[in-house]
């Protein structure tokens, strides 16, 4: 600086020079600020890391970061000690990387739990002291029980009571609780029915405890009774509750959380009389990476994964569950055993979603041989058969993975529905689309849970060509691909009671026929969905019985003395004479386009009821062009179609029920 100031010859040059050199002052003294602020946080990082003993993946990520010299990575500028070493980043880098450091401290905070650290705060309501926190889908009840230690109940219902967690550090977690559940009355012959009653968290759970897992062998409360050869086990909310406290009904069930979020809840997806869940006192730990928690949270889930190697299902993904069931019984160091753990349970996902997309093809390759058989006429009939006979060879090798095994099931299905139509543009019934459609008692089973060619939730029952609903949520539905472009009429037999017979009128009457119309009839297409809502028991009502089957009689308001079906059997006897008939139609927009037909609610009344009959499927053609968009848009406008019960068009209401707009009108 000395010699540029000898060597400037004006005030101007001078001046010059002492401004190059005042610049540059600025940036060095900006830059070494910088930096001291970036080590000042190093140091204090390095500082926290020194007391935590958390083993997130955020503080490994921060400890390799701190500690160790690297040239490249992380924010793209290597790690702290080659950053401070190399002294190579200019102020505005060394601001940005300080930033990076000072979010990555934070998520290693925030994400600082220990193995054992207590996290039962957590949950909203634990200890079932209050109806806060939980959201109940079915009916349950708390508080109850004995003021000094509350429980949560539910008796002779399906139910789903849970909340979910967010922001949560990844890693293991252990669920303590107390819990108990009876199948069904003692000594009926539904008591020793396979129960599938859970406590869960994410997709891991584990049984209810049985009633008779706790059993004592004397009588030590008044709310006790005797179970013969087995011995005394609570019998209202009171006893359990004390059966709790004396230790008797502990459960553990460990989960893993990887995205932050944890949901956990009780649930029963098998309704019989007399069936009874009581819980309470949950308790929650974190278990971070620990290879003892991890070792055991694995013998317990090892069963369970060794059994769905023998599903059918696609090679691969059968593979991929024996090479990490290997991996996971042979690994025992806390980090390798919990990504271990983490990849089996990923791969048995992996293999239930084949074994369900393997058992969907099998359905549609036994429909297309069914098809095939039938019309050995069909124009293409040599292409389908060696579609039938690749998908079947696929089938067998188990050759395709989960999504290759849906996509052919879809080329089957369609097939089919080729074949059915047989070129026909007119119309038609094509009921024979669905598949299923009657509910044949061979082919679905309450105790299962299952209804072959349909998605179902719980079930209250499953017998005479109908499934039922009882005081729970309802979804129930099939896709059928592949139909030819045009309109179409789906129809089911079917009826929501909004609560026993003489409350689900006095709802209508106190509230309207909205509030007794929780059920949706809706046909899903690519471009929209059609949606209609379910009659009511009431509004199917008539004057006289039908096959003089068992009845309710109304008493009282415009349908005083008339009939409506009580029980299974007589709704199967009015169903089959046409009665409760529901008709929505709907459009396909494209050719080989796919619709998914079903019912659903989501609301609960107590005492709710649903009877779901035979289902129907008509091909309307396209010539008249036809958008049944705009008859929607007719009623709106009050230009409704009148149908009658069996679904004929009218031209005027007649006495009896009429369906006008989609509601039912009583005409007399």
């Amino acid at each position: 600086m000395r010699a540029e100031l000898k060597s400037a010859a004006t005030a101007d040059a001078v001046k010059a020079v002492l401004d190059t050199y005042s610049a540059a002052y600025d940036a060095i003294d900006k830059s070494m600020k910088a930096y001291a602020a970036y080590f000042a946080l190093y140091e204090e990082a390095e500082n926290w890391m020194g007391g935590t003993t958390s083993e997130s993946d955020a503080v490994l990520e921060l400890s390799d970061y701190l500690f160790i010299e690297e040239g490249e990575g992380f924010n793209g500028n290597g790690t702290a000690p080659y950053i401070l070493e190399a002294g190579t980043l200019d102020t505005e880098q060394i601001k940005v990387e300080t930033a990076y450091l000072n979010k990555m401290l934070a998520d290693a905070m925030a994400s600082s739990m220990g193995d054992g650290d207590d996290c039962t705060g957590l949950i909203v309501n634990p200890h079932f002291t209050s109806g806060d926190g939980w959201t109940k889908v079915g009916f349950a009840d708390f508080p109850v029980g004995p003021e000094n230690y509350r429980v949560a109940s539910s008796y002779t219902v399906l139910f789903d009571v849970y909340q979910e967690i967010t922001g949560l550090q990844n890693g293991l977690y252990e669920l303590n609780l107390y819990d108990l559940f009876r199948p069904a009355d003692y000594g009926s012959a539904d008591y020793d029915k396979t129960p599938r009653a859970y406590v869960y968290m994410n997709k891991f759970q584990k049984n209810l405890n049985t009633i008779e897992s706790g059993a004592g062998a004397e009588l030590k409360y008044p709310g006790e009774t005797s179970i013969p050869d087995v011995g005394f086990v609570p019998n209202d909310e009171e006893s359990a509750a004390q059966a709790f406290q004396d230790g008797r009904y502990a459960q553990t069930l460990y989960a893993l959380v990887t995205d932050g979020t944890l949901k956990l809840g009780v649930r029963n997806d098998l309704r019989y009389e007399g069936c009874w869940a009581v819980w309470s006192d949950m308790r929650l730990t974190f278990r971070a990476k620990n290879a003892t928690a991890l070792a055991g949270a694995l013998e317990l889930m090892l069963p369970e994964a060794k059994a769905l190697l023998a599903n059918k299902c696609g090679v691969a993904e059968i593979e991929a569950l024996s090479d990490a069931i290997t991996l996971a019984e042979n690994e025992t160091d806390g980090h390798a055993l919990y990504d271990a753990f983490v990849e089996m349970k990923r791969a048995m996902e992996a293999v239930e979603a084949s074994t369900q997309a393997y058992a969907d093809l099998r359905l549609a390759l036994d429909q297309l041989k069914e098809a095939i058989d039938a019309k050995p006429d069909y124009a293409d009939i040599a292409k389908a058969n060696a579609l039938y006979s690749e998908a079947l060879d696929g089938y067998e090798a188990g050759s395709y993975n989960a999504q290759a095994a849906a996509d052919k099931t879809v080329e089957v299905s369609s097939m089919v529905v080729a074949i059915k139509f047989g070129g026909g543009g007119g119309e038609q019934d094509v009921t024979d689309l669905i598949v299923n459609p009657t509910f044949d008692p061979e082919r679905g089973s309450k105790d299962s849970g299952t209804i072959e060619g349909w998605t179902t939730s719980a079930m209250n029952g499953y017998k005479q060509y109908t499934v039922s609903y009882n005081r729970a949520g309802i979804e129930l539905h099939q896709t059928i691909n592949g139909l030819p472009k045009g309109d179409y009429e789906v129809t089911v037999h079917t009826y929501y009671r909004a609560g026993y017979y003489d409350e689900e009128y006095a709802l209508f009457q106190s509230a309207g026929a909205e509030a007794t119309h929780l059920t949706t009839l809706y046909a899903r297409t690519a471009s929209q969905t059609y949606a209609t809502k379910v009659m009511n028991l009431f509004e199917g009502a008539s004057p006289t019985k039908v096959a003089d089957e068992n009845c309710y009689q109304y008493a009282g308001g415009d349908i005083n003395g008339w009939y409506a079906p009580d029980g299974t059997t007589p709704t199967a006897a009015w169903f089959a004479d046409g009665r409760y008939l529901n008709t929505l139609p709907f459009r396909i927009d494209e050719e080989g386009g796919s619709v998914t037909i079903g019912l659903e609610k989501t609301e609960i009344l107590p005492n709710d009821y649903e009877v779901v009959g035979a289902w129907n499927l008509y091909y309307l053609g396209d010539a008249t062009g036809i958008d049944f968009r705009s008859c929607f848009r007719q009623v709106e406008a009050g230009e409704a179609p009148i149908y009658n019960l069996q679904g004929q068009r009218l031209t005027a209401p007649q006495h009896g029920i009429n369906i006008i707009g989609g509601k039912k009108v009583v005409i007399k």
